[in-house]
């Protein structure tokens, strides 16, 4: 050992050499200051995982709490679906849960704390060259269990490219006078630009089993019947509004605050999916959305629970569609 300090020493300059004692409190005071700039690591995230409904909105909370607090701990969020928000909470996989429905009965009994986020309706979608504007709640669910298959067998049917003035009282005097005389006969007759009844298949987009968007459309719509298996299955919002988008016979259902351009949502019953009808009770197709969490987490995680139910954060959700006032309990 000796000789080996010896060589150790040798490397160095005469004028420079140093005590071995000396020479080892240096390298351990390397060695030490290397292992703190290891453990100087940025605090680890909180994961939030869950309802993909839920999701976009959480980005955006998400977003803003970086912004606001750059020295918090960043906001992982990740999808899922809502069984596997509450999974992940209860396996320790995140610390906050997303659902886009009401906890199950199972889920109730693990006892977790229960936040209501917003209120969120789910809204029907068609392709904007579908003239249909509104469908009875009946009529949807039969299309969803494969009764109903084809768009001309709907029972209430309201048409955008059906609504004219032909039976005003000014356009009855217009064609009166327009009339030959003698061709008193051809009042019954139908007009030669009549517009036959929509028709064609009907493609039915649905939610995969395990959503909260599905599980919400089916306590809402289905009452506990089955969604027809010729379905297309996505595992997203965003998936179902593309396919939409892209297919004139397609119907879907999503988070009424991801509705856009390229999708039209439908009226039900002749309620149409507005955040006034959804809060005053009469659009019928509501759910809440909901974040799950252990009652032994952290300062940092509280302190983001406290932001997204905060004010601010409310403004942000209202800004784009949600209900954020007006809550009812969620369990």
């Amino acid at each position: 050992m000796k000789k080996g300090f010896q060589q150790l020493t040798g490397v160095f300059p005469k004028p420079y050499r140093m005590a071995p004692a000396l020479l080892i409190y240096l390298i351990i005071m390397v060695l030490g200051m290397s292992g703190c700039s290891g453990d100087s690591q940025p605090a680890s995230s909180i994961t939030v995982a869950g309802s993909t409904s839920v999701q976009p909105f959480m980005d955006l909370l998400a977003e803003e709490y970086a912004r606001l607090y750059p020295d918090k701990p960043a906001v992982n969020v990740q999808g899922g679906g809502s069984s596997a928000g509450v999974r992940s909470v209860l396996t320790g996989a995140a610390s906050v849960g997303m659902l886009s429905r009401r906890l199950t009965s199972d889920e109730a009994a693990e006892n977790l704390n229960v936040i209501v986020m917003a209120q969120d309706a789910i809204a029907v979608i068609v392709n904007p060259q579908n003239p249909i504007t509104d469908i009875s709640l009946e009529d949807l669910c039969k299309i969803y269990t494969g009764e109903i298959t084809d768009w001309g067998q709907l029972s209430q049917v309201t048409q955008g490219t059906q609504a004219s003035t032909a039976d005003s009282p000014g356009n009855q005097d217009s064609q009166a006078t327009q009339e030959p005389a003698g061709q008193g006969s051809s009042e019954a007759e139908e007009p030669d630009n009549a517009e036959a009844p929509f028709q064609g298949r009907i493609h039915v987009i649905s939610r995969e089993e395990g959503s909260g968007t599905r599980g919400a459309f089916d306590e809402l719509v289905m009452g506990g019947q089955e969604v027809t298996p010729r379905s297309i299955f996505q595992d997203s919002n965003g998936a179902i509004r593309q396919t939409v988008a892209q297919d004139p016979m397609a119907i879907g259902y999503i988070s009424l605050g991801l509705v856009d351009d390229s999708v039209k949502p439908l009226a039900i019953s002749g309620v149409a999916p507005t955040v006034e009808n959804c809060r005053s009770g009469k659009y019928m197709l509501v759910r809440p959305f909901i974040l799950v969490f252990q009652h032994d987490v952290g300062p940092e995680v509280r302190d983001y629970l406290d932001f997204v139910t905060g004010p601010h954060s409310r403004e942000i959700l209202s800004g784009e569609g949600l209900i954020t006032d007006g809550e009812e309990a969620a369990r």
